[in-house]
Order: C-alpha cells, then sequence, then structure tokens
C-alpha cells in the first residue's frame, strides 16, 4: 500500500477544491454573460454584467488567496499588472492602422 504524505495530500486536496470552485465560476460566468450579451443594451443588462464579473473576481481572489496563499499585496500588484498590460494591449490596438 503506498504511503500518504498527509500535508502535501492536504495541500493537493486544497488547491484541487479551489481550482473546481473556480472552474465551475468561469463556466457559469461565461454561459450567463453569453446569454446577457444576446439582449439589448439596458441598465438592467449592464448592471447583472457587473454582478457576474464582481462575482468572478471575489471567486478568483478566494482562490488566489487560500488556494495560491497570495498576499492581499501580491493580489493587488497582480491585478496592476493585469491592468497595464491590458491598457497598453487597448493603445497598441487603437493606434495600429487596419
Amino acid at each position: 500500500m503506498a504511503q500518504r504524505n498527509y500535508p502535501e495530500d492536504q495541500r493537493t486536496d486544497t488547491l484541487t477544491y479551489h481550482l473546481t470552485v473556480l472552474t465551475q465560476a468561469v463556466t457559469l460566468a461565461v454561459v450567463h454573460l453569453d446569454t446577457l450579451m444576446q439582449e439589448p443594451a439596458s441598465p438592467t443588462r449592464e448592471r447583472r454584467i457587473a454582478e457576474i464579473l464582481q462575482a468572478l473576481t471575489r471567486v478568483n481572489e478566494k482562490a488566489m488567496r487560500l488556494g495560491l496563499r497570495k498576499s492581499v499585496r501580491g493580489i493587488v500588484h497582480e491585478q496592476q499588472q493585469v491592468e497595464a498590460r491590458v491598457a497598453q494591449q487597448c493603445q497598441d490596438t487603437t493606434s495600429s492602422p487596419l
């Protein structure tokens, strides 16, 4: 019988749990967003999109904190890096001729 390394097994279980929750949330959000994008623009649609994005952000941050053990400072830093990359990509897109 194989020996179990309990701390390592617990860590694997924790990572698996948070990854499962995160992937389920992403899948659910994508389906909801796809459905909402079929509707005409309205304040209600915009509010629902914002709610979905906020919920997805919460699940992602929880996975980063509890699953990946990132600090709040580390999460904020990563978010700032992503925002800077997206801003650069948007700038590159608008400045390049079609």
